[in-house]
C-alpha cells in the first residue's frame, strides 16, 4: 500500500500496511488477567506534586520528562478543546471523553469500549489529540495492555493510515508510550491538523482497500466462524456456522462506524465494480468463505444499499462465492430467502464449503427448496448428503423419509455424525417410528459402541426421550442405553394410545350430550311456538310464554357451551392422532 505520508524520509511512527499488530491486540475484547502487582498499582502523583525526599531537588532528567508529559498533554487537550468547538458531533465526542475519562482500574475499567465504539461512529478529527492524549494517559492502567491496542486500532480506522504505536509489557511503558506519541505529535499531527479530512469520500483506493481489510478482520475477530471445531468443507463446521452464526446478533460494536458509501462494498468483496459491463474484468476468489462479509453486507443493506448488493447478486458476471455471499446478507438484513436464485447458484457451484453452506441456507426455504434437498440425499459426497438431512423441515415426504431411512439403516463408521442429527429435526408420528425401526434394525447388526451412540442420540433427540431415562447411572454403554430408549418409546406408543382412547370417549361422551340438547332445544321451541299461539288468541296471559322463552334460552346456552366443548375436545384428539406414533411388531 502507498505511503499516505508527506514526501520526504519516512518518518517512525507510520508502517507499511502489511506491518503485524501487536500479539496484544488478541485480548483487547476480554477483561485481561492483571499485570505483575507492582504494575497495577494506581499511577503515582505528578513528580511536582510528591514530597521531596531529604528535601533534594528532583532530578532535572525527571523533571525534564515530566515537564515534556505536561506539555504534550497540555497540547493535546488544546487541539481536542478547538476542534470538538467546530465539529457537527460536538456532543458525542464530549461523550466519548467523558467516558474515558471515567475509566479506571475496577468497577468502570470497560468504559473505554463505549468511547471507542462513538469513535467509530463518528470518524472526526477531534478524536485523534483525544486518542493520543489517552494513549499516554492510559499507559498508567493496569487494563493497559487491552486500552492502548484498542485506542491504536481506532485511530487507524478513522485515518486510513498505520501507526507503529505498540504496547509492549514492561516497568518503563508509561515513558515508552509518551515517546511514540510526542514523536507522532510532532512529526505528523501538528504538520496535518490544520488540512487533514476523515470524509471517507475523500479516501484514495489505497486507503478505503485499507479500511475494508481492517473491518474485516475485526468483525471476524467478534464471531466464532470456527465451525465449533469442525473443518470448513464437512457438513458439521458448516452446520455450526450457518444455523448457530449467520444470523447471530451482533455482540459489541464491531459494525459500527462503517464507512458511507456504496463504493465500499465492491472492495469488501474483492470485484473491480458492482457494475455489470466492468465487473467481468477480475473474479473475486474466496477459498475460505468469509462469513463475516455476510455480516457486514447485511449492515449497508440496512443502511440503504440494498438496490446495489441485490444487482450484485443476481449479476451472472460476477462468480457464485460473491453472489452467495450477497444473497445471505440481504437475507440476514430482512429479505426474503431467495429460494430460487440458490437453487441456481447450487447448480452451478463446485466448491464443496459453499455447496454445504448454500444447502443448509435452504432450511429456510419453500417447498421447491426441500424438493432440492430431497434431491440431493442421492448425492456420492457423504457430507453433502448429511448438511441436506439437516436442512430437511418436518414433516418430509414418504419417499424421503425411506430415503433417509435406509441411509441411517446402511450407514459405517465413516458416515458423517452429522446425518444422525438430522433424525432429531424430523419428528412427526411417521419421522419418529422410522427411527424406531433404524434403532431396532441397528440392534441386530452388532454395531461398535460409538456408531450405535450416533443412533441413540439422533433417536433420542427426535423422541425428546429424558437423558436421566435411557442413561439413568450416566455410565451405560450405548447398548444398554438403546434398549433402555427403545422401552421408553414402547411405554411413550401405549399411553398415547390410552390417551387417544380416552379422548374418543370423550368426544363421543359430547357429541351424545349435543344430540341430546338439540333435541331439547326443538322441544322448547316448538312449546314457545304453541303458547304464543295461545296468547294470540288470549287463551293464555303472557306469563306462560315468558317462562317458556327463558328456558329456551337456557337450552341455547347449553348446547353453545356442548359445542364448544366439543370443539375443544376434537382439536385435541386430531392433534393426538396426529401425534400417535404406530407400534412397532419387533419393538421390545
Amino acid at each position: 500500500m502507498k505511503n499516505l505520508i508527506l514526501a520526504g524520509a519516512v518518518p517512525l511512527f507510520l508502517v507499511v500496511a502489511t506491518a503485524r499488530p501487536p500479539a496484544d491486540d488478541e485480548a483487547a475484547r476480554l477483561r485481561p488477567s492483571a499485570e505483575p502487582v507492582a504494575e497495577t498499582q494506581p499511577p503515582p502523583p505528578p513528580a511536582e506534586s510528591q514530597p521531596s525526599q531529604l528535601d533534594s531537588a528532583p532530578d532535572e532528567a525527571e523533571a525534564s520528562t515530566v515537564n515534556a508529559r505536561k506539555t504534550l498533554l497540555d497540547q493535546l487537550d488544546r487541539d481536542f478543546q478547538t476542534l470538538v468547538n467546530r465539529s457537527p458531533h460536538r456532543d458525542k465526542l464530549l461523550k466519548a471523553e467523558a467516558h474515558l475519562d471515567a475509566v479506571n482500574d475496577n468497577s468502570h475499567w470497560t468504559e473505554y469500549a463505549r468511547a471507542t465504539s462513538i469513535i467509530r461512529q463518528v470518524p472526526d478529527a477531534a478524536s485523534i489529540p483525544l486518542l493520543m492524549r489517552y494513549l499516554v494517559l492510559h499507559a498508567e492502567r493496569s487494563s493497559r495492555h487491552v486500552y492502548l491496542p484498542e485506542y491504536r486500532k481506532t485511530l487507524e480506522q478513522i485515518t486510513r493510515r498505520q501507526f507503529a504505536i505498540h504496547y509492549q509489557a514492561g516497568p518503563n511503558v508509561p515513558e515508552f508510550m509518551t515517546r511514540q506519541v510526542a514523536e507522532l505529535n510532532q512529526q505528523w499531527w501538528q504538520k496535518q491538523k490544520a488540512t487533514l479530512s476523515l470524509r471517507h469520500d475523500n479516501m484514495t483506493a489505497d486507503q478505503l482497500a485499507m479500511i475494508a481489510k481492517s473491518i474485516r478482520q475485526r468483525v471476524k475477530s467478534s464471531g466464532d466462524f470456527s465451525g465449533s471445531g469442525g473443518d470448513r468443507d464437512t457438513a458439521y463446521g458448516s452446520y455450526h456456522n450457518v444455523y448457530y452464526r449467520l444470523l447471530k446478533k451482533v455482540e459489541g460494536d464491531s459494525l459500527n462506524g462503517l464507512p458511507v458509501g456504496g463504493k465500499m462494498i465492491p472492495l469488501f468483496l474483492g470485484i473491480d465494480s458492482d457494475d455489470d459491463e466492468q465487473a467481468n474484468t477480475r473474479q473475486a476468489v474466496h477459498s475460505v468463505f468469509p462469513y463475516e462479509l455476510v455480516w457486514i453486507l447485511a449492515e449497508y443493506a440496512k443502511q440503504g444499499h440494498r438496490k446495489q448488493i441485490q444487482s450484485i447478486a443476481t449479476s451472472t458476471q460476477h462468480d457464485t462465492a460473491t453472489r452467495l455471499i450477497c444473497h445471505l446478507a440481504l437475507f440476514r438484513s430482512g429479505s426474503r430467502y431467495p429460494t430460487e436464485a440458490i437453487i441456481e447458484l447450487l447448480d452451478q457451484e463446485r466448491d464443496l464449503e459453499r455447496r454445504l453452506i448454500a444447502l443448509a441456507s435452504l432450511r429456510w426455504s419453500n417447498q421447491a427448496g426441500q424438493d432440492k434437498l430431497a434431491k440431493t440425499l442421492d448425492d456420492q459426497n457423504q457430507e453433502i448428503v448429511a448438511i441436506a438431512a439437516c436442512a430437511l423441515k418436518s414433516p418430509v415426504t414418504t419417499e424421503t423419509l425411506q430415503t433417509l431411512q435406509q441411509k441411517l439403516e446402511n450407514s459405517t463408521s465413516n458416515t458423517p455424525s452429522m446425518l444422525y442429527s438430522a433424525m432429531g429435526n424430523l419428528n412427526s408420528a411417521r419421522e419418529k417410528r422410522a427411527w424406531q425401526q433404524v434403532l431396532i434394525h441397528s440392534l441386530k447388526r452388532n454395531l461398535d459402541d460409538s456408531h450405535l451412540g450416533y443412533i441413540v442420540n439422533g433417536f433420542v433427540d427426535s423422541w425428546d426421550i429424558p437423558y436421566a431415562q435411557y442413561s439413568p447411572t450416566r455410565e451405560e454403554d450405548n447398548l444398554t442405553r438403546a434398549r433402555l430408549a427403545l422401552q421408553y418409546s414402547k411405554d411413550g406408543i401405549e399411553k398415547q394410545a390410552d390417551a387417544v382412547a380416552k379422548a374418543k370417549t370423550l368426544v363421543q361422551s359430547l357429541q351424545t350430550q349435543l344430540n341430546a340438547a338439540n333435541t331439547i332445544h326443538e322441544i322448547r321451541q316448538t312449546e314457545l311456538r304453541r303458547l304464543l299461539a295461545l296468547q294470540s288468541e288470549n287463551v293464555i296471559d303472557s306469563q306462560q310464554p315468558q317462562r317458556a322463552q327463558q328456558r329456551l334460552q337456557a337450552c341455547v346456552q347449553d348446547v353453545q357451551q356442548i359445542k364448544q366443548q366439543l370443539n375443544t375436545e376434537t382439536i385435541k384428539l386430531q392433534s393426538l392422532i396426529e401425534q400417535q406414533v404406530a407400534p412397532h411388531k419387533d419393538a421390545p
